[in-house]
């Protein structure tokens, strides 16, 4: 009954027009008072308050999150001049923003190679996603100019610059272009191109839209893995469209 009571006043106290006006000024003091009073002596409407406050964002985030898949989709899959491996003609696209200087990037290359190795069906686009130093988007943009030159080496150099302990260093980046038998000059050349740099905004301007923030994150149909998955995962995950 007192919760009864304690919610009318709340209403009463934040009401609009008439409502508000019936009250005289102590009335509102004395509301106030009571409110406060009973939020102290029950502190657990708080914590209830705050639970469903939390559950209440968390499905909008959901929900926009979802609208966003839907709306990005073209972008998100399907995009000029995303890196693509696996089977490019693949009736299952799975995609994966990255970084490089990622240790958890690394740890998943070989579950990603298992992956595609065991399932033919899987178009696998490669989100460059250079977000946590200089040497990312430089290793990423030496990485699309590949793409763009050298298509075919793109799976060699994406595998070398994963194969590096510790941040990259532009030794390490020219190293792996080189052992690809490419043009380092070349490469750099076009990976300052302003197609290049509007490439990786768009995909920074994506993950913002899918709530995206760490590395490696993919997205197969509807879902969203964030972290470090096996090739077991990715592959329940794909099982999962046909449900």
């Amino acid at each position: 009954m007192l919760r009864t009571a304690i919610m009318a006043a709340m209403l009463a106290i934040t009401a609009t027009g008439a409502a508000a006006e019936s009250l005289t000024d102590l009335q509102k003091d004395e509301v106030r008072a009571l409110i406060r009073d009973h939020l102290i002596e029950n502190p657990e409407i708080l914590a209830e308050a705050f639970e469903a406050l939390q559950v209440r964002q968390q499905a909008a985030e959901t929900e926009s999150v979802k609208n966003a898949l839907i709306e990005m989709g073209d972008a998100i899959r399907t995009a000029d001049n995303d890196p693509v491996g696996g089977n490019p003609d693949g009736m299952i696209t799975v995609v994966e923003f990255f970084d490089y200087n990622c240790p958890f990037c690394r740890r998943v290359k070989p579950e990603v190679a298992e992956f595609l190795k065991n399932d033919d069906r899987i178009r696998y686009v490669f989100k460059e996603f250079p977000i946590l130093s200089a040497s990312s988007a430089q290793a990423s943009r030496a990485a699309l100019a590949v793409w763009n030159l050298a298509p075919e080496k793109y799976w060699e150099v994406h595998q070398a610059l994963m194969g590096h302990d510790g941040n990259l260093t532009e030794d390490q980046i020219r190293m792996a272009i080189e052992d690809a038998a490419l043009d380092w000059d070349a490469i750099v050349a076009r990976g300052q191109a302003d197609d290049i740099t509007e490439k990786i905004r768009q995909t920074l301007r994506i993950a913002e839209r899918l709530n995206i923030n760490g590395t490696p994150t993919f997205v197969i149909g509807t879902e969203i893995i964030p972290g470090f998955v096996e090739a077991e995962q990715l592959e329940a995950a794909v099982t999962r469209l046909d449900d």
